[in-house]
C-alpha cells in the first residue's frame, strides 16, 4: 500500500493577491492590538505621574505653610525687643551711615560721599 500525493504548487495571480490580503489582515488587526495596548500604558503612566506630581505639590505647600509659620512665631518673638530699642514697627531705620550726610550730592567720587 503505497500513497501518492501530489505536489504541485498552485501560484498565480488570484493566490498571490488572497494571501497579501489576509497578511494584511493580519497584520493589520495586530497594529491596533498593539497600538491599543501602547495607549493603555501611556494613560496608566500620565495618570500616574499626575499623582506623584500632585503628591508633591502638596507637600511643597506643607512645607512653605511650616517655614511661614516658623518665620511669622520667631518675628513676633523678636518684634517687642525691636520696639524696645526704639526701630518703632520693626522697620529698617532710616539713618545713613556715618560720616555721610542725608540729601548730599549725587557724585559717586569718595570725597564728594564723605569718605576721605
Amino acid at each position: 500500500l503505497q500513497l501518492h500525493y501530489n505536489h504541485t504548487m498552485i501560484i498565480n495571480a488570484s493566490t498571490i493577491i488572497v494571501t497579501v490580503i489576509v497578511v494584511s489582515a493580519i497584520g493589520f488587526g495586530g497594529l491596533q492590538l498593539i497600538r491599543q495596548f501602547a495607549l493603555q500604558i501611556a494613560v496608566e503612566n500620565f495618570e500616574a505621574n499626575q499623582a506623584m506630581d500632585e503628591k508633591e505639590e502638596k507637600s511643597r505647600k506643607k512645607k512653605i505653610a511650616l517655614a511661614d509659620a516658623a518665620a511669622s512665631s520667631a518675628f513676633q518673638k523678636v518684634e517687642p525687643l525691636i520696639q524696645k530699642n526704639g526701630a518703632g514697627t520693626g522697620s529698617r531705620p532710616n539713618t545713613p551711615p556715618a560720616g555721610i550726610e542725608m540729601g548730599s550730592s549725587t557724585s559717586t567720587s569718595p570725597t564728594s560721599a564723605g569718605v576721605a
